[in-house]
């Protein structure tokens, strides 16, 4: 299962954010002609189910098969936070 978000902030038009199974998020640019891998977000171990990015434009949110949530800097692709200790699979984030 991929996870799949549109960046809808003005500011990244354009911008395509892809989770995988093995845990990472790729950052592309794509238009009609073309696709640009910009950056990875690393540092889950698990299939990323659901992501979402703050009113800002700020920060990223992803959760994942290995029973965390990540907390991102967007423009640097860092974890600023791990929400760990869940009994299961988070499946969703909004």
């Amino acid at each position: 299962m991929y996870s799949c978000l549109a960046v809808r902030d003005p500011q990244y038009e354009g911008e395509y954010l892809v989770g995988d199974q093995m845990g990472s998020i790729g950052k592309f640019k794509m238009d009609l002609a073309r696709q640009k891998h910009e950056d990875t977000f690393f540092g889950h171990s698990g299939g990323i189910r659901s992501m979402e990015i703050s009113k800002d434009g700020k920060r990223l949110a992803s959760c994942c098969a290995d029973h965390s949530i990540r907390l991102w800097d967007f423009a640097t692709c860092k974890a600023q936070n791990i929400l760990a200790g869940h009994h299961d699979v988070v499946v969703s984030i909004c």
